[in-house]
């Protein structure tokens, strides 16, 4: 669907087009199970406690924290209490996910004595806060700017895998618990002023998703009245002082449509929802020019591979295969997205996060197992061998930096089970939004319905639909990108296919099918923000052109009893560092081939399909080439010049300068971001 984003109707509304489905209604199967299943038991989601005791403090239930003093744990310290509390959120909310859409006993066990603890220590509490703080610190206001208040956003991290875990257990008590906190927060918060331009502050605009999801289950408008505060309170004004916290989100800042964005990329993706969301469910109208200006603003800096460049900060530049962007915002706008759809009805949102989904969250970290995670990634990707940066660019179990990106990473995939399934109950339609190997069983209109989706999607176009409940329903399926001449097989059945969707009307029994081919074919596709810049495609994949990989250890992390932990940073070189000067000739045609050695259950690690065809080298030969799908490569080159036309534009001129000015890769100075500003669009 074209901008603007949303319809008018949506001004009436107040609730949303469409229905998230109840957490453990889809249960992913196939490749995505199986690299869930590997990531709990066997990768950092469920043994992040040997790499760093960070996320076993339980200060959720110690309640320690406090606003000024360095928080110290059991293996260092951190800058700020905020940093462990929303760490601990984060990482229980992968584990809850990971556990139930896998079955796994031995941590839905963990995770229901993490959240019972929470709630045990509540009722120590008289007016039942749930939070890191000692009393003095809660509930700090803006006037209090020498703190880095972390409040809203360490609770919002907890609140999302307790109201998960509500949801595939129906443990009321674990609901009751989060609507009486939230009912504390609302009561010392609302109607007066919190934010500020500090980070744990800023990003407490994510207790967006704690308000949203509590007005889904309750219906209460008071969750829509605080929703109106809380982004009354975040939007700032221009030269506000102090400034509120990523004013380019703001509604104010949104009603330009020509102005970039620059600021902190976490905290723009974890807010991303927040304009689309206040509008629809208070309905105020004055929120609708920053909501139908958002997506245009978030293509902007979006990357081929997906995901809004960033290397911390977006720095006003435009989305490219040579930019990085950073793991745990990839995450945060899947997260985000999602529920754009759902309150929107507009299926264009979740085309960008499947793209992230499907490319760049899957090649920016290790496989079969998520046992490491590159922070900053890259489309072309040549290396991942420099500490700089505080080891952002190194693959690894745990960085520098922060642990937000390690420790979120196992989150991506249960966000994208979450949105593969929408339901519109007035019109009794079931919609199939993303795809992949899965079944679904929920209720429709009042109606329990079961489907399997049979495919091996996204390295194959066909799906197949087979229902395991009767159903009289409208089946609707999301088009993904660069479909050919879609065919649907539904015998008796009304078939309409539009510009982006199939919608397939009729009534069948148990065992009845729906098959469609969505007839991806290779396709090269230009670039929009670099001049002579190309990548090819099939279907929602990008496909890379491996360089191979010579892998070194850098250190092993140890268990807290100074055990080897079997996680480890590594420093990785192209092993064939030749390949990142070929170009393409466009008489040279790329077919889809099956690929010796690939396996469906683990397509990352062995990828089953490639493209296969020929470029030309520095020296302008012709060489025999196969790409493989972007997330299948560590070291890769995406995008590649057209080897009849220059090689350098506008855009990449301005890259070579920033790296110059910054050798690390990063435009963090004030300075260098004034002098280097990408062309004007």
């Amino acid at each position: 669907m074209s901008h603007p984003l949303l319809l008018a109707a949506l001004l009436l509304a107040g609730t949303p087009k469409l229905s998230m489905l109840p957490a453990g209604d889809v249960r992913p199967r196939g490749w995505i199970w199986k690299q869930m299943d590997t990531d709990l038991r066997e990768g950092l989601a469920g043994n992040y406690p040997k790499v760093s005791s960070i996320v076993d403090v339980e200060l959720f239930v110690r309640k320690n924290g406090t606003l000024a003093p360095p928080y110290e744990y059991p293996r260092g310290k951190v800058a700020r209490s905020w940093w462990v509390g929303e760490v601990e959120g984060n990482w229980l909310d992968s584990v809850v996910r990971l556990a139930f859409l896998t079955d796994n006993a031995e941590y839905k066990e963990r995770v229901r004595r993490a959240y019972e603890n929470v709630v045990k220590a509540q009722q120590n509490e008289p007016d039942s806060y749930i939070g890191i703080y000692v009393p003095k610190d809660r509930f700090a206001l803006r006037t209090q700017t020498e703190f880095n208040n972390g409040e809203l956003w360490t609770q919002s991290r907890l609140f999302q895998g307790m109201l998960a875990y509500y949801e595939y257990t129906k443990d009321a008590k674990i609901l009751e618990a989060v609507k009486k906190a939230v009912d504390c927060t609302l009561k010392n918060y609302v109607g007066k002023e919190v934010f500020y331009q500090g980070s744990g502050v800023g990003h407490g605009v994510a207790f967006t998703d704690t308000l949203e999801w509590l007005f889904r289950l309750t219906g209460d408008r008071k969750y829509a009245e605080a929703m109106r505060w809380l982004y009354e309170d975040f939007s700032g004004k221009e030269n506000e002082k102090p400034p509120k916290a990523t004013l380019e989100l703001s509604y104010d800042e949104l009603r330009y449509p020509d102005r970039l964005w620059w600021s902190h990329t976490p905290h723009v993706m974890e807010g991303l929802h927040t304009p689309v969301i206040t509008l629809a469910m208070t309905g105020d109208a004055k929120y609708k020019p920053a909501a139908d200006n958002l997506m245009m603003k978030y293509d902007r800096h979006d990357t081929p591979g997906g995901g809004v460049v960033g290397d911390e900060g977006i720095g006003k530049r435009l989305g490219t295969s040579m930019l990085p962007r950073e793991y745990c915002t990839m995450v945060s706008a899947i997260m985000a997205l999602n529920r754009i759809a759902v309150w929107t009805g507009d299926f264009d949102a979740t085309r960008r996060s499947e793209t992230i989904a499907l490319n760049a969250a899957q090649g920016a970290r290790f496989h079969p197992a998520l046992k490491a995670v590159r922070y900053l990634s890259h489309d072309n990707q040549k290396d991942a061998s420099t500490p700089a940066h505080a080891q952002r660019y190194l693959y690894s179990a745990w960085h520098g930096a922060a642990p937000c990106c390690s420790t979120t990473a196992a989150r991506m995939m249960p966000y994208y089970v979450e949105g593969m399934w929408f339901a519109d109950h007035q019109k009794n339609e079931l919609i199939a939004n993303y795809y992949g190997p899965n079944t679904v069983t929920t209720t429709v209109a009042g109606r329990e319905v079961s489907i399997t989706e049979e495919t091996d999607f996204p390295f194959s176009d066909k799906v197949k639909f087979v229902f395991g409940s009767d159903a009289k329903l409208t089946l609707i399926l999301r088009k993904p990108p660069r479909c050919g001449a879609v065919k649907v097989a539904a015998p008796g059945a009304k078939v309409d296919v539009a510009a982006d969707r199939i919608s397939i009307r009729g009534v069948w029994k148990k065992g009845g099918a729906v098959s469609v081919a969505f007839d991806f074919k290779p396709q090269l596709v230009s670039e929009p923000n670099l001049t002579n810049a190309y990548h090819y495609s099939w279907g929602p994949l990008l496909f890379s052109l491996p360089l191979g990989e010579k892998r070194k250890t850098l250190t092993e992390f140890e268990t807290l009893d100074g055990k080897p932990s079997g996680f480890f940073m590594w420093e990785i070189t192209p092993e064939h560092s030749e390949r990142w000067n070929y170009k393409f000739d466009p008489k040279e045609k790329f077919a889809k081939v099956d690929l010796p050695g690939g396996n469906r259950d683990t397509p990352w690690a062995n990828p089953p399909i490639g493209l296969r065809g020929r470029m030309r080298d520095a020296n302008g030969a012709l060489m025999d080439v196969t790409l493989t799908p972007l997330g299948a490569s560590v070291l890769r080159r995406t995008s590649f010049p057209d080897c009849t036309q220059p090689v350098v534009g506008p855009q990449e001129e301005w890259i070579i300068k920033a790296r110059k000015a910054n050798p690390d890769g990063t435009i963090q100075q004030s300075g260098a971001r004034k002098k280097m500003q990408p062309p004007a669009k």
